[in-house]
């Protein structure tokens, strides 16, 4: 299992991640990433996944905004 969790995050830092699930692992997100608790089912699945990322802030609860696109593999 797994916490989705960002390092050092700067305000107005955005990116992409290639996100691999490699055996149905539960994702959950640390309270500093928005993260609708739909797409972390979703990504729980083994798959790859992109997500993309946001901060609106350098720290702080729901600061990192993250959506994922449908399994890609």
């Amino acid at each position: 299992n797994l916490t989705l969790t960002f390092s050092n995050p700067t305000a107005g830092q955005s990116g992409n991640v290639m996100f691999v699930n490699g055996g149905n692992h539960t994702i959950s997100a640390h309270a500093s990433v928005a993260i609708n608790a739909d797409v972390l089912t979703t990504i729980s699945a083994t798959g790859t996944y992109h997500l993309a990322y946001y901060c609106s802030a350098s720290s702080g609860n729901d600061t990192i905004l993250v959506s994922a696109s449908a399994v890609l593999t």
